[in-house]
Formats: structure tokens, C-alpha cells, sequence
């Protein structure tokens, strides 16, 4: 049994046999160092100094149970949980791609998390958000620019207001503009926490670097909110469960599932359900849409 002292001055144990620790290591896309008798599990990643794989679960896995002493068991129920661990990782780069897409349709501005690890994810969020840099798009670097114009800067703000008039939980960002920006139509990179299916944000399409987090307790709740919408072009999905996966991608009513960040192929339908259109551009399905069909009856045989 190893224990570890955190910064909060708590010590926490955890004991991991090598099956579960190479499992942890592919969740993780890490390198595993295979101890020697005795020794604890390292984890590295090129480049980095090796870690105790030990230090890095206690630490994750601290804001899900009371108790400071982590199983094993505790370890594999938290992969069964809907990917504690791996999903931390995912979430922080798709956390990224959101930001610096905030102008385009195609991207989810609606976030559910499980309960187990909603806090984490908030904070991700915000962090990530408060990082993001926003100046004009004729400057170098990565970061946003403006939105397209003052019709649809204000549509934002009038939104993010009423996310705060109806009790949605602001955690990073808010109304006007961002620091030394006082004209343009810039938009502060906003996350919004304990947002309910009843709220504006979360009826209507921002458009806009707005994030709106959404708690659930388990797989079909998460699927009732992600369809509980008019609109329906696009839908993602984190897990390490591949199974999990699927089943999610088939129960959502949305004309696109991406699933793990995985882009979808060449050739690939884009087009949505519900309000988010008929139809389909790309590939077979785009090509049909300007097709005539006839119907003939009486066709005598030949």
C-alpha cells in the first residue's frame, strides 16, 4: 500500500495490481514502467518525468469519494462510471476545439457530464475558457476573433444575461467584451454550470463561444437531454466504452454523432433533424437530392 499526502494536506492510499494498472495506462495513452517487486506502477509520457501512476488517480479520483483511502475496486468502478479518467483528457482538448470554433453551427454548445465528476469538468471549463485569447483575426496566433456582426454580437449577450437572470451559474466569462477590447463585436469566452433543459441556453442556438453545462446521473438520463431539443445537426460522445458508444450514437436524434473526436470520413452526410434541417450534403446522400424520381404504372413487360 503506498499513500500520498495532497495539497490540501490530506493523505490518501491506493493499492494497484499490474492488470489494473495497465489498464489505467491505456486510458490514460500513457507509458506504463513496469515496477520492480514491490514498487509502485510509474507513468511517463515522452518527454516527461516518470510520475507514481498512484499520486496521478489519487488525484483524480479525490472528488469522487469521501473516504481517502481509493481501491482498487474503487479504480475500475470509476472506468465503468462513463471513463472518470479518460474522459478527463478528451474533455480538456474537445474544451479547446470548442473556444476556438465558437462561430461555426456545427459545434455543441451544451456540455452533460455525469454528477461523479461534474466539478472537475466545471473547473476544466472555466480554466479553459480564461486561457482563451480573443483580438482581431488579422493577428497571429491561435485565438478567436470577432463574431459576424452587431445583430449577432447582441443576440449573444442578450442570451448571456438571461442565462444569468434564470439562474444558470456563471463560471467564467459573462456579458460586454473582453478586457482592452472596448469596440468590436468581440464576445468573452462564457461557461455556464447547473444549466437545466428549461432555460433559454439551453433551447436556443447561441452561436457563439458559449458553453452550457448540464449534469446527469446516468447513461438514459444523458441521452433524454441531449435529445430534449428543436434542433438536431450534431451530437458527441466521450467514452471508453465502446459499447456505451454505440448504444448512445443510435439513441440520439441528431443527423450527426461524433464520437471520441474521431472526424467523420470523407464522403460522410452532413445535414441535421428536427429543426436543423432536411436533406443531406456529401456524398450519395447529396447527390440524390437533386435527382427526379418517376413512378410509372402499367409498365407492360418487354
Amino acid at each position: 500500500m503506498k499513500t500520498f499526502t495532497d495539497a490540501g494536506g490530506r493523505t490518501w492510499s491506493l493499492q494497484l495490481n499490474l492488470a489494473t494498472a495497465k489498464k489505467v495506462r491505456d486510458a490514460l495513452d500513457v507509458d506504463l514502467l513496469e515496477p520492480e517487486s514491490g514498487d509502485p506502477p510509474l507513468i511517463t509520457r515522452l518527454g516527461t518525468e516518470p510520475v507514481l501512476l498512484g499520486e496521478v488517480l489519487c488525484k483524480m479520483l479525490e472528488s469522487q469519494f469521501e473516504t481517502h483511502k481509493v481501491t482498487e475496486e474503487d479504480v475500475l468502478n470509476a472506468f465503468d462510471g462513463n471513463t472518470l479518467l479518460a474522459a478527463q483528457k478528451a474533455f480538456y482538448e474537445e474544451l479547446h476545439d470548442f473556444f476556438l470554433a465558437s462561430g461555426r453551427k456545427d459545434r455543441a454548445q451544451a456540455v452533460a457530464k455525469q454528477q461523479v465528476i461534474i466539478e472537475d469538468a466545471v473547473e476544466q471549463a472555466a480554466e479553459t475558457a480564461n486561457k482563451v485569447t480573443v483580438g482581431p483575426g488579422s493577428a497571429e496566433g491561435r485565438h478567436i476573433g470577432t463574431v459576424v456582426n452587431a445583430t449577432q454580437w447582441q443576440k449573444i449577450q442578450d442570451l448571456i444575461q438571461k442565462g444569468i437572470d434564470e439562474g444558470a451559474k456563471l463560471v467564467a466569462g459573462g456579458p460586454g467584451r473582453p478586457d482592452g477590447l472596448n469596440k468590436g463585436f468581440y464576445v468573452r469566452p462564457t461557461v455556464f454550470a447547473d444549466v437545466t433543459n428549461d432555460m433559454t441556453i439551453a433551447r436556443e442556438e447561441i452561436f457563439g463561444p458559449v458553453m452550457s453545462i448540464h449534469k446527469f446521473a446516468d447513461e438514459a438520463e444523458a441521452v433524454e437531454i441531449a435529445n430534449d431539443t428543436p434542433y438536431g445537426l450534431t451530437n458527441y460522445v466521450q467514452s471508453t466504452d465502446d459499447a456505451r458508444r454505440n448504444r448512445m450514437a443510435r439513441q440520439l436524434r441528431s443527423g450527426m454523432v461524433e464520437m471520441n473526436g474521431e472526424s467523420r470520413s470523407a464522403g460522410s452526410p452532413f445535414g441535421g433533424m428536427k429543426q436543423s434541417g432536411n436533406g443531406r450534403e456529401g456524398g450519395v446522400w447529396g447527390i440524390e437530392d437533386f435527382l427526379e424520381v418517376k413512378s410509372v404504372s402499367g409498365w407492360a413487360a418487354e
